[in-house]
């Protein structure tokens, strides 16, 4: 009677065993995403607030109160410094790679038909429901600069949120860059007093 009930057992046990051959017990990696969908990127309340220190030519340009209320408007304003529009606005969307591993990053210049009023259509994860954050960075074109250091200055505004239609806080406040090459490089551009910036400062000939 043992031998029998032992013999049933491994029998059974063996049966269980094979049939693990579709278990995944180590579980496997989620999947790359893949991008061949669209989604929005949507900006909840969307006030761009100017921060203080822009040119004259700039502040005639911008709504009276400096609060910005369409992105169409930061990346259509053109700058003074006679080169092409380096206005942009840049999305990243980066998986935590719960379901899918990757991130997409794309960027968007004057004229772009995917940037609405406080929306922003991006390419999406087409393979697994996105989980993740969406970072997203918005550039004014370039300025000459009369007021502080540097001889060139844009503004930018950043913000985050967890997913694209879960609504980016569009309430943010923007920071003024400055420097010294309209370029953003660190190349040095004398001014008529003769002087150029250096680590932020006004350095004299």
């Amino acid at each position: 009677m043992r031998k029998l009930i032992f013999s049933i057992k491994a029998i059974v046990f063996i049966l269980i065993f094979q049939s693990c051959d579709n278990i995944d017990f180590g579980g496997n990696p989620p999947p790359t995403c893949e991008w061949d969908e669209e989604n929005q990127v949507v900006f909840y309340d969307l006030q761009l607030s100017f921060p203080s220190g822009l040119s004259n030519w700039h502040s005639n340009l911008i709504p009276i109160d400096k609060i910005e209320r369409s992105l169409n408007s930061i990346i259509e304003v053109n700058g003074n410094v006679g080169s092409s529009s380096q206005a942009k606005i840049s999305v990243t969307m980066k998986s935590d790679g719960t379901s899918c591993i990757g991130e997409k990053s794309v960027a968007f210049m004057k004229g772009a038909s995917e940037v609405g009023i406080s929306n922003i259509v991006v390419p999406f994860v087409s393979n697994a429901v996105f989980i993740g954050e969406v970072t997203v960075g918005i550039r004014t074109d370039t300025f000459v600069n009369t007021v502080g250091n540097g001889n060139y200055y844009h503004v930018l505004w950043s913000g985050a949120g967890n997913d694209p239609n879960g609504r980016i806080v569009g309430n943010i406040s923007g920071t003024k860059v400055t420097y010294g090459n309209f370029n953003g490089t660190t190349s040095i551009v004398i001014s008529k007093d003769g002087s150029y910036i250096k680590n932020g400062q006004k350095v004299y000939m």
